[in-house]
């Protein structure tokens, strides 16, 4: 049976992928820790919630996708997920398997 912990983890990243497609800026950003590290090879990484907002809000008028999760596993303190993204970026569609 899991820990409420581990349920609480996998909805939070349910949810805050379901934010991103939303594009709700707010509740994002509001999921990030203070310290929090984004690293998306090849960029360099975005550290801390401020700098992770100034990122997140490049895509406020990007159009929606949809952030299809194949399978997720949480744990107190991990969550890992495999999952298709598909969204339009620069007016071209892509499909970008994560």
């Amino acid at each position: 049976m899991a820990s409420t912990t581990v349920n609480r983890n996998d909805a939070m990243v349910r949810e805050f992928l379901a934010a991103w497609e939303r594009r709700d800026t707010e509740h994002i950003t509001a999921c990030w820790a203070e310290d929090g590290v984004y690293h998306a090879i090849p960029r360099r990484p975005i550290v801390g919630r401020a700098a992770f907002r100034e990122f997140v809000t490049h895509f406020e008028q990007v159009p929606g996708g949809r952030l299809e999760i194949h399978h997720q596993v949480a744990s107190d303190d991990i969550v890992m997920n495999e999952r298709t993204d598909r969204i339009t970026f620069r007016g071209r569609q892509l499909v970008v398997p994560i």
